[in-house]
């Protein structure tokens, strides 16, 4: 008799979590072409919650954001797909879509630009326009704000730099003016045996005195 090998757990249960997010996919596709991109949306974050290296939702995730003219998002979605399976072809031909819309778009923003003066067309081509100004503006805006952080950080990192220089020396400062009082100054105990070994001294002196004046008078 020989024995078939069955499967570890893990391998079914990565064939399990594989095969109920593309489920989850198929439905967001559904969904996306129906129209409703928010649902579509949440159901690809749900698939790739179980399953972080599926490439379909992957997929699926950047052509909802190439559909909404949402080419730079789309772009990262697709580079983070191919880094999974660098043979999926359809993240490479939606990958190199949208590039090419994207160069063009910045191409005919830039000539709109320069030509400011001329009439505006409408439809789509304002609304890609308007979408461009705010990438660029959310950009810079990103640039400047790490910029500030970077500073703030540089500037905590220097005050408690020079707040724990000041507090060692101050440490060092007391430790050192303890040393000296406790080397310049004797103890409490010395100082109580010296002024009772004096008192002492004074007495034996007044009565060696007393007897002195009785012997005279005698």
């Amino acid at each position: 008799l020989t024995r078939c090998s069955l499967p570890s757990y893990s391998v079914i249960r990565e064939q399990q979590c594989r095969s109920w997010a593309d489920d989850k996919v198929a439905k967001g596709v559904a969904l996306a072409k129906a129209g409703h991109s928010k649902e579509a949306l949440a159901l690809y974050k749900e698939a790739l919650a179980v399953d972080e290296r599926n490439v379909n939702a992957f997929v699926a995730r950047g052509a909802l954001f190439a559909n909404e003219k949402a080419f730079d998002k789309a772009i990262i979605v697709f580079k983070k797909a191919l880094e999974i399976d660098r043979t999926h072809q359809n993240a490479k031909e939606y990958l190199k879509m949208c590039k090419d819309k994207m160069q063009v778009a910045e191409n005919a923003f830039a000539a709109r630009e320069r030509n400011s003066s001329s009439p505006s067309q409408g439809g789509r081509e304002d609304r890609l326009y308007q979408l461009l100004r705010e990438e660029r503006r959310a950009r810079k805006d990103r640039k400047k704000k790490r910029e500030k952080e970077k500073r703030r950080h540089k500037k905590r990192s220097s005050h408690s730099h020079k707040s724990s220089r000041k507090k060692s020396r101050r440490r060092h400062s007391d430790s050192d003016s303890d040393r000296s009082y406790s080397s310049a100054s004797p103890p409490r105990a010395k100082k109580r045996k010296r002024r009772e070994m004096s008192g002492s001294e004074d007495d034996e002196e007044y009565r060696s005195r007393a007897k002195r004046g009785r012997r005279v008078e005698e």
